[in-house]
């Protein structure tokens, strides 16, 4: 059951008398009103005792709703069962369902990995070359460095001779 508001406004007298009247209303419905022993507000009350977040509090008035049109389909001679309820073929088929999935969903996330393990390496080995290649140009560069040494120390002794 999805109403829109705030997460505190489903505390406040005005969406709980909305509530109380979609509940009442569910149970017009379903003719159990003149029925049960309970009024709408009774029931709501209830359910606003026993939930601590509006989620929970949304989820109960939802069940107790799906109750009350089960409880009219079945008067009506229609097959009973909101979308909460569902044979065992229907589960078994939507288990199935999902595991197929979760096993896409695992072979996705597998090649992914291994997507991002072979972009990695092939970084990986790019920065191994660039710093190989700055290695070399250093020790090119030391190179030169010492020839050059080399040729002004040969200069400073035949200029001393």
């Amino acid at each position: 059951m999805e109403v829109p508001g705030s997460d505190s406004d489903w505390r406040s007298a005005q969406f709980r008398q909305k509530v109380v009247a979609q509940i009442e209303e569910a149970m017009r419905k379903a003719g159990t009103v003149n029925t049960t022993h309970k009024s709408g507000t009774d029931m709501e009350n209830h359910v606003y005792m026993k939930a601590k977040t509006r989620e929970e509090y949304l989820s109960l008035v939802a069940r107790l709703i799906i109750h009350f049109r089960d409880i009219h389909k079945k008067a009506l001679g229609g097959p009973v069962g909101g979308p909460g309820q569902m044979s065992v073929q229907q589960m078994v088929q939507q288990q199935q369902q999902q595991s197929m999935q979760f096993q896409q969903f695992q072979q996705q996330q597998q090649q992914q990995n291994a997507a991002l393990q072979q972009q990695l390496r092939a970084q990986q080995l790019q920065q191994l070359q660039q710093q190989q290649a700055q290695n070399q140009q250093l020790q090119n560069q030391m190179h030169q460095n010492r020839i050059q040494q080399q040729h002004m120390l040969q200069l400073q002794q035949q200029q001393q001779q």
